[in-house]
């Protein structure tokens, strides 16, 4: 497979809209005033009707309707703005379906949704730095599959041929077959659009490649997360469960013996929250 063709095809991927990219620039960046989003915000029409449509829905039962971004932000705080507003402006680009990857309209972007919204919980449990930035690289890791879906398609009984025959984990195959995986496209895709260094390594290291990245609080925290959904059956596809689960993360991230069991039963405890969450943004 030709290599340099694949990352070419990047350049077919319609960029994230500028304001989004501001928006992330914004929330990663500890020395950004977060009311700069909320100005931002309100200069996009678009944005703003959607942000407004949700966060009157049901699910969030306040008393009195909200009629400015401005309220929004007192009555729910600049970080689920934030996050509401991301979810919303990235699902233009996740939403469609992924043949390649056997995922139907909606599926990826309900997996990136709840991997950001779980990798969100994770992070605050342990006080980790730069939460805003987790939860922008759960919601973008697996940007790689827009590009590389296609060339999945094609070589789709290859890969497969690897995982069931051969138990490679789905990753290895990907890159084994094409030469390149979903992962580290998303890493060159994260740069193409400028993000910063820091989001490119998580988004490239998503499915923590080496015990070495274990050192790394961010990629722990968005591989975690990622894990979670795809053993709750969320936005799984051909890649399914095949990929290598690291023990060592539930330590490094102060879970205990049963770490992973509680992961999954707080989320089942959580799962009526998401859901509702996830409906009131209106895009599934």
């Amino acid at each position: 497979m030709n290599i340099d063709a694949i990352i070419d095809d990047i350049d077919t991927l319609e960029p994230i809209p500028q304001i989004t990219t501001q928006l992330i620039e914004i929330a990663q960046d500890p020395g950004s005033a977060l009311k700069d989003a909320a100005v931002l915000i309100t200069h996009d029409a678009t944005l703003t009707a959607n942000l407004l449509r949700t966060v009157n829905s049901a699910h969030f039962g306040l008393r009195r309707r909200i009629e400015s971004v401005q309220e929004a932000v007192v009555m729910l705080g600049l970080n689920t703005i934030m996050d509401l507003v991301l979810l919303q402006a990235t699902a233009g680009r996740l939403k469609a379906a992924q043949v390649g990857y056997d995922l139907s309209a909606g599926e990826l972007w309900r997996h990136a949704a709840v991997s950001a919204i779980l990798a969100r919980k994770i992070a605050e449990r342990i006080e980790a730095d730069n939460v805003n930035r987790i939860f922008t690289c759960a919601l973008l890791k697996d940007i790689g599959k827009l590009v590389l879906n296609q060339h999945v398609h094609a070589a789709g009984a290859d890969i497969q041929r690897l995982v069931c025959q051969d138990e490679y984990c789905f990753i290895d195959a990907e890159r084994e077959v094409l030469g390149i995986d979903h992962a580290e496209l998303g890493g060159r895709i994260a740069e193409r659009w400028n993000f910063t260094p820091e989001m490119a390594f998580v988004i490239r290291n998503h499915h923590l490649p080496d015990e070495k990245l274990l050192a790394e609080e961010a990629v722990c925290i968005v591989y975690l997360a990622d894990c979670v959904c795809a053993m709750m059956g969320i936005g799984t596809g051909l890649d399914g469960m095949n990929y290598r689960f690291s023990e060592e993360v539930l330590e490094r991230l102060d879970y205990g013996a049963n770490g992973l069991d509680q992961l999954i039963m707080q989320y089942g405890l959580m799962k009526a929250e998401i859901d509702g969450l996830v409906a009131s943004l209106n895009l599934q």
